[in-house]
């Protein structure tokens, strides 16, 4: 289940890119201060350029919002390699989404069909790259259903069909894509889609819960923006609208975040 793509011309500020892009000069008010970041956008998108952080999974834009710059960089540098094997002829896969099976698990948990410690300890015996992260993402998963979600001594059904989105954001040539959020029914009385956030570093701050609660309410319009939530389990810390209520700047802020990213991606390119 998911909501239809939705097509959004962010303003950032005073300056928005124009929808309708052309060869000649593009003129930026002075409230623009990231003027070299604008044009290798407007660059990148008239060229035709294949850019992964032109299609990208939310959790992996909120960390690249807010990581440390070398880890930002390192990562952007990993994925400027495996676009061009990817357009060599090759795959930009590298084995397969590392925190699924655990996502996977959490819903089996929670719906009462298997036990998370008991099915963390079997991915781990499978797979000994899960044994450092797992136990952790297990422990925070834990928490956040008993003493925050509230959702452990609840009866919980899990909706079959995943929930998945994607917010397209014309103006950038960008999509934002949310996958495999899960939705869950409640005593039968109310709805939760929770989307997890997993990276290990940096931490998820108040206002990248804000952003990805916003994304989720453009992207997956057919549910209830009031049952959006976003879980940072290694931090055992969960964001809600009604917790954190959006401040009415969101996709100023998330604009200006992601043109950032889409300039830096350009400039290492060519490095």
């Amino acid at each position: 289940m998911g909501g239809k793509a939705k097509t959004l011309e962010i303003r950032c500020s005073n300056f928005c890119v124009p929808t309708l892009l052309s060869s000649e000069e593009i003129v930026l008010p002075p409230c623009v201060d990231r003027k070299f970041e604008v044009m290798l956008v407007l660059q990148s998108m008239t060229s035709g350029a294949c850019m992964s952080v032109l299609d990208i999974p939310l959790r992996k834009a909120l960390q690249l919002f807010y990581a440390p710059q070398p880890l930002r960089r390192k990562i952007l540098k990993e994925d400027i390699r495996l676009e061009r094997r990817k357009e060599a002829g090759g795959t930009r896969s590298r084995g397969g989404d590392f925190y699924l099976p655990f996502w996977s698990d959490v819903k089996r948990h929670i719906s009462g069909d298997g036990d998370l410690t008991q099915l963390t300890d079997d991915r781990m015996k499978s797979n000994r790259n899960f044994k450092r992260l797992y136990p952790l993402l297990k422990e925070g998963v834990l928490e956040l259903l008993s003493a925050k979600l509230r959702w452990s001594n609840e009866p919980v059904e899990i909706v079959p069909q995943s929930v998945h989105g994607t917010l397209r954001i014309e103006d950038l040539g960008g999509t934002i894509r949310i996958k495999d959020a899960l939705q869950a029914r409640v005593r039968g009385e109310y709805t939760r889609i929770v989307y997890p956030y997993f990276s290990e570093d940096p931490a998820l701050p108040e206002e990248g819960g804000r952003l990805g609660l916003w994304v989720m309410q453009q992207a997956l319009t057919e549910l209830d923006p009031g049952d959006m939530r976003i879980i940072d389990a290694l931090r055992r810390t969960f964001f809600a609208p009604q917790t954190t209520p959006l401040q009415g700047n969101e996709e100023a802020v998330f604009r200006e975040n992601y043109m950032s990213l889409i300039g830096e991606w350009e400039r290492l390119k060519h490095e």
